[in-house]
């Protein structure tokens, strides 16, 4: 928020809470007149090759490293986080929805609003695609994405200036790869998606009377992610890296002067253990 506040952080991504659900099946049998053997084998296998499984539900915890930036000012610092993939079916098709909640604590700094220490920060993270993969590599799985943060500001700075709470929810749209055969476990996955619009919620009232709380709108902002899977014994894993950017909001009144929100550019490099 360009002001002439304390300039507030947009860093996306993250910890908090994920549920983890688990699905159950039961098998009825009634009583049925004896038949022969040949014609029992080809019900069962008629019965797997129409209702495919759709997948394993898995959680894991996460730590992270997030870095973001503004020209003049940045905000870093580590968050953990829980993370859970879950298939499902809904229209008659299998789905899977990716989630992760993360928090964390980070440090403000800037030359013109002064430092603060300990910033904290809490996010989500979520992003829904249909099960299975297009027959050739270079097409892409679409993929629907939501993304929040909250960011605490309040306070003064080392320079006296006067900070405030933040809240941004933004709403994407993309596909993923997996840059390896398949059937790979450890295949490399590619996530890129365009923002289509978010919502940044800037309560100026804390900082001073004089001031009004405003939400600015983004339209504009890609977001890019590379995660690889490794095991090491029973131990299973991934490392991600995530980049982020998003161009200038709109301009919106605060009550003595027009506030926006300016380009920022965020980098996050994650690992994962996974359950």
């Amino acid at each position: 928020m360009r002001t002439a506040l304390i300039t507030p952080s947009r860093s996306y991504r993250g910890l908090g809470f994920c549920l983890v659900l688990a699905c159950s099946g039961s098998v009825f049998a009634e009583e049925r007149p004896t038949v022969p053997a040949a014609n029992v084998t080809v019900d069962v296998v008629a019965t797997a090759a129409t209702e495919p499984p759709l997948g394993v539900s898995r959680w894991g915890i996460g730590a992270s490293w997030v870095r973001y930036t503004e020209s003049l000012m940045q905000i870093a610092g580590p968050a953990l986080g829980l993370r859970a993939d879950r298939p499902f079916q809904a229209a008659e098709r299998p789905w899977a929805l990716e989630g992760e909640v993360w928090l964390g604590r980070a440090d403000y700094t800037s030359p013109v609003s002064g430092n603060i220490d300990g910033v904290l920060r809490l996010g989500s993270a979520f992003f829904l695609h249909p099960v299975g993969r297009p027959a050739a590599a270079w097409i892409p799985r679409p993929e629907a994405g939501l993304t929040t943060e909250w960011t605490d500001l309040r306070g003064l700075s080392t320079s006296g200036k006067a900070g405030y709470e933040r809240f941004n929810l933004s709403l994407w749209l993309g596909g993923s790869w997996e840059i390896a055969p398949a059937q790979q476990s450890n295949a490399i996955q590619l996530r890129a998606a365009l923002l289509l619009t978010g919502w940044q919620r800037s309560m100026l009232a804390q900082a001073g009377s004089q001031y009004q709380n405003v939400t600015n709108t983004q339209r504009r902002g890609v977001l890019v992610s590379l995660e690889q899977p490794w095991a090491l014994g029973e131990t299973r894993a991934s490392l991600r890296l995530q980049l982020r950017g998003v161009e200038r909001s709109n301009f919106v009144s605060a009550g003595t002067s027009t506030v926006y929100e300016p380009a920022n550019r965020s980098a996050e490099l994650s690992v994962t253990f996974w359950q």
